[in-house]
């Protein structure tokens, strides 16, 4: 079979291109989808009569992909090198490709560049499509939390178990905030073919606004139904029984995965009754959960536990959002004048960013002593916010241990129990609800050496308004 004729410039670009193309046996569509480009953009380049000149590595790229063809026979790149480069000298200002291997290197930068924007496109139009179809919280800027949202993303990715992931931890410390960072990447769109946004949050606390009622949370099996096939776009099935719902929704969750996104299931009994449905809905859908109420003793769930920022990471957010607020003074304040705040509030996100907001008008030493004495209406509307459910869930013997957690720092079981006067079946019982709560953090990689500590904003607020609430209780 004879050789077919290998391009040739002769003065003209756009033709130059033509004859590439159609010696790879390409279509403008094939070429266009190689390249990142639209069909139209190519037809451009190849019509004389337009002034739309393509960049050189779109040319250098053309010249390699007809190398390749003819399997880097070394005249064919010695050819093409001497016709790339008189097209060049003729309609680009720069210098003449010494070597091949220059030419190949400008085309695979280019093509590169090209994917990265293909990407990034991508990347945004799944983000508008997300923010267009679903109410998300606002995104905002994360801090200490890189490995988590790694774990949790390959967990997510994976084909297989864990089906259900549970973020974890006590109010405000960002577990909504993670779990909206999660659903936005880009990355999901290759595992799933939609995400769902479903929230049982029965209120929020507002900065400068304090705790605000949300409007019809999901907290009931057959509201979950009915949002998932709202979300699901299967809305004919809203008006068929309970039972038809389901198995609607399952039908359709087998043959398209979606990543299901339930945020805020706060008390044991908002599992207790929507746990069962969700594990239906289950492989290849994937079901992440946040809550206050930790599942770990749930089986087939994947949990992670968010604890409190570390000083470096609590000290950068406190930064970070004076920046944001637009207040230099706190923003390029003394690292030893932040780590006061840290030592009082912890590296509670929600907290940290109140402080910064009451330190725009008033004086850090006033401010830390509100905390301190849980002083003024937001000071106490943001303990309500973080502890006051948790705190009437407890147990007597649960308040009772909760309570002398301050007394030492990393305790063991036995020595909690000596503190709190109680036998240690019972401070284990008690310390079983304060995790199941995310009041305490465990620690100890031998598990015959648990030690339980609280965050420094609990701390605080056991040392000062616990005790007037179990004085009211």
């Amino acid at each position: 079979m004879a050789k077919r004729p290998l391009p040739t410039y002769k003065n003209d670009l756009a033709l130059f291109l033509n004859q590439l193309r159609d010696y790879l046996l390409l279509s403008q569509d094939e070429v266009a989808d190689h390249f990142c480009l639209n069909r139209s953009r190519i037809s451009r380049y190849e019509n004389s009569r337009t002034t739309d000149q393509p960049k050189l590595g779109y040319l250098a790229g053309l010249a390699c992909l007809a190398a390749d063809q003819a399997d880097n026979e070394p005249a064919v790149q010695d050819h093409l090198l001497k016709e790339t480069n008189e097209a060049t000298r003729q309609h680009y200002s720069r210098r003449r490709f010494a070597t091949w291997n220059d030419l190949r290197e400008e085309a695979e930068s280019y093509l590169s560049k090209q994917r990265g924007k293909a990407k990034r496109q991508e990347d945004n139009a799944w983000q508008q499509a997300l923010e267009k179809r679903l109410d998300l919280p606002p995104s905002v800027y994360l801090v200490g939390v890189k490995a988590h949202l790694k774990r949790l993303e390959e967990s997510l990715l994976a084909k297989t178990d864990p089906w259900i992931i549970c973020i974890d931890g006590m109010g405000g410390i960002g577990k909504t905030s993670l779990a909206n960072a999660l659903v936005r990447r880009p990355s999901l769109a290759d595992r799933f073919k939609g995400v769902a946004w479903i929230s049982a949050r029965k209120q929020n606390f507002i900065l400068g606004q304090g705790v605000q009622p949300v409007s019809e949370p999901v907290l009931s099996s057959e509201a979950l139904l009915d949002n998932l096939l709202m979300q699901c776009a299967l809305s004919t099935a809203l008006t068929a029984p309970v039972a038809q719902k389901k198995a609607a929704l399952v039908e359709f969750l087998k043959e398209t995965p979606y990543l299901i996104a339930v945020d805020n299931l706060e008390t044991f009994d908002d599992y207790q009754t929507i746990l069962p449905t969700l594990h239906y809905l289950t492989n290849p859908s994937k079901i992440l959960l946040t809550s206050r109420f930790s599942l770990r003793t749930h089986p087939g769930i994947f949990t992670v536990t968010l604890d409190e920022l570390s000083r470096p990471d609590a000290i950068r957010l406190i930064r970070d959002e004076a920046q944001a607020r637009n207040l230099p003074t706190i923003h390029s304040a003394p690292g030893s004048q932040l780590y006061d705040i840290y030592k009082v509030v912890g590296g509670n996100p929600l907290a940290l960013k109140l402080v910064v907001g009451q330190m725009a008008v008033l004086e850090l030493d006033h401010v830390l002593e509100n905390l301190r004495q849980a002083q003024g209406k937001d000071i106490q509307t943001l303990y309500n916010f973080l502890y006051w459910q948790a705190w009437h869930l407890l147990s007597q013997t649960g308040q009772q241990l909760f309570l002398v957690m301050p007394l030492i720092e990393h305790g063991t079981l036995d020595q909690l129990a000596t503190i709190a006067q109680l036998e240690p079946f019972q401070a284990g019982q008690a310390l079983q609800q304060l995790a199941e709560l995310s009041l305490v953090q465990v620690r100890g990689d031998d598990l015959n050496k648990r030690r339980y500590s609280i965050h420094a904003l609990t701390e605080t607020f056991l040392l000062n308004e616990a005790l007037a609430w179990d004085t009211l209780d």
